[in-house]
């Protein structure tokens, strides 16, 4: 850290020219400016050391000549890969111009997004729908095999870049370098819910062993975001990736290898993609029975980028693995695509309807055993099953075979769910939240309350527009989730 005192006039825009291991390593700056009427500016943003992308080594500051002095320090992240070995400043100029950045994508982004809204309307004028039948599904299926059959030879050709080699040590198991779903896919294989991983005995001894200032007082080391309880450590992420894909990966590999948390998330959203293409396809059929193949076209590409489906994939190595985190989001997603679906061919299709309905309740408690609070979008699909329920010209024992599959495949997920919850913390309603180790989170609580303002500013809530680029932003909520449980 250090401080500047002799300031040039109107200060702002001070860029930092970097020697550094890597060249383009990652850093936080934080700034201080104290202004001569004692007014204090704090800032803090994270940097790139090579200067060559957009303008990632200018830190902007308030101007002005009250301006009195400024102090910089500097930080950054050893978990991750591109963190730097060894950093120097060799230069720092003041009032520096920001650069313009030309991007060829960007210009052709743009081109398109301003020429489809010249031309849409009259396009639309003069579009023809045709029958879609069968050929959209097969061609955005044998797409999504094909993506998922060429990433399964890539995998297995790299295999270190991928899996995890198995068995493991408990050392290993332990190790900064083997994430939580390995470390769980290992306690199933065991045939325990608990994973193969020694505490700290000092939480046992202590009266809070969720209280992070315990932690500072006593020394203890805890591994953070496992949940914790009576002794032992659990994964407290959605079991589904573990038995859709880690365990059918160890069988097609001998029983030799299992996929990390890099192949569980890209090969999530390989079956994203196409769940959620579908699932735009049977919207599209509940308002009419046929489709403009441009249009539709269209409209999935920018329905999979606004749907940020890809940014269920991040890259960070180290003790965190930040992919913990969006793998369950992932499996999430698919299963709750793959439940709308079901659901919306139930509805408009009296045919195979006991078999849609069921395959909607399978994807429903995948949903659960994936990230339980995605369990919202039953409000979405309570109208179609009403619906059906409510059917005239059907009668009633007809409807309760229909929806008996449903009924017994909810049953059963549930008591299955309710027994994995049970056997690791003794209650059928705990998933693990309130036992995880990063903040005391034992006295938070159910706000139900918040459930119906939550759906407002997610799904009604208007943007924010600001007076710079680029002008539009989500709202932020104004609703407080400290004191309640998120799952």
């Amino acid at each position: 850290a250090f401080t500047v005192s002799s300031l040039p006039e109107n200060t702002s825009n001070v860029k930092f020219t970097f020697s550094s291991s890597p060249p383009s390593a990652e850093i936080t700056i934080y700034v201080s400016a104290k202004y001569q009427n004692d007014d204090i500016y704090y800032y803090q943003g994270k940097y790139l050391t090579d200067g060559q992308n957009v303008n990632f080594n200018i830190v902007r500051i308030d101007n002005g000549n009250s301006l009195e002095k400024v102090r910089f320090s500097f930080s950054y992240d050893k978990e991750r890969i591109n963190a730097p070995s060894t950093i120097t400043i060799t230069k720092l100029e003041f009032n520096s111009p920001i650069n313009f950045v030309y991007s060829p994508l960007r210009l052709i982004a743009l081109s398109l997004i301003v020429g489809f809204v010249i031309y849409c309307p009259d396009y639309i004028r003069k579009m023809k729908y045709v029958d879609s039948g069968k050929k959209p599904y097969l061609v955005i299926a044998s797409l999504g095999v094909t993506a998922a059959s060429i990433f399964l030879i890539y995998a297995f050709i790299n295999k270190s870049s991928f899996f995890t080699s198995y068995p493991l040590t408990k050392e290993a198991l332990a190790s900064p370098t083997t994430d939580i779903y390995t470390a769980l896919f290992d306690a199933i294989n065991k045939g325990q819910v608990y994973l193969d991983i020694d505490p700290d005995p000092k939480l046992l001894t202590v009266s809070n062993p969720y209280s992070s200032a315990i932690w500072n007082q006593y020394g203890i080391s805890v591994l953070w975001d496992h949940a914790y309880y009576q002794g032992h450590y659990y994964c407290y992420y959605g079991i589904l990736p573990v038995l859709l894909i880690s365990f059918p990966i160890y069988w097609l590999s001998g029983c030799t290898l299992v996929p990390n948390i890099i192949f569980l998330q890209i090969f999530a959203v390989i079956l994203l993609v196409p769940s959620f293409l579908i699932l735009l396809l049977e919207i599209n059929k509940l308002v009419t029975k046929k489709i403009n193949w441009p249009l539709l076209s269209f409209l999935m590409v920018v329905g999979c980028f606004s749907a940020m489906l890809f940014s269920n994939v991040t890259f960070k190595d180290g003790y965190y693995h930040e992919g913990i985190y969006h793998t369950p989001i992932a499996y999430g997603l698919v299963s709750t695509s793959l439940f709308l679906i079901f659901a919306i061919r139930a509805y408009r299709n009296n045919q195979y309807r006991g078999l849609n309905l069921g395959l909607s309740g399978l994807f429903f408690v995948f949903i659960i055993a994936s990230r339980p609070n995605l369990a919202m979008c039953l409000f979405l699909v309570a109208p179609l099953y009403i619906a059906i329920l409510i059917q005239k010209g059907v009668g009633a024992k007809k409807k309760i075979l229909e929806f008996l599959p449903l009924f017994l495949i909810l049953v059963i997920g549930a008591c299955l769910i309710c027994y994995y919850n049970y056997a690791r913390y003794n209650s059928i309603f705990e998933f693990g939240q309130t036992y995880q180790m990063n903040y005391d989170q034992t006295e938070l609580t159910y706000e139900f309350n918040k459930i119906l303002p939550t759906i407002v500013h997610f799904y009604f809530q208007g943007p924010t527009f600001y007076n710079s680029f680029p002008f539009i932003s989500c709202s932020t909520v104004n609703l407080s989730f400290d004191n309640a449980l998120y799952i």
